[in-house]
């Protein structure tokens, strides 16, 4: 559910090599889970 509020997020990176080890280390998931977790705490309030 949303009420309209807008998040966002940015991770800017030296060079592609870094890009790419952070995405190897699971990076999109992760992050997806917790502001899955964040909305559904925010919920609650």
């Amino acid at each position: 559910m949303s009420n309209g509020g807008k998040y966002t997020a940015r991770v800017l990176y030296w060079n592609s090599e870094e890009r790419q080890n952070h995405e190897d280390m699971g990076f999109h998931p992760g992050w997806s889970k917790a502001t899955d977790q964040l909305e559904e705490l925010v919920a609650t309030l």
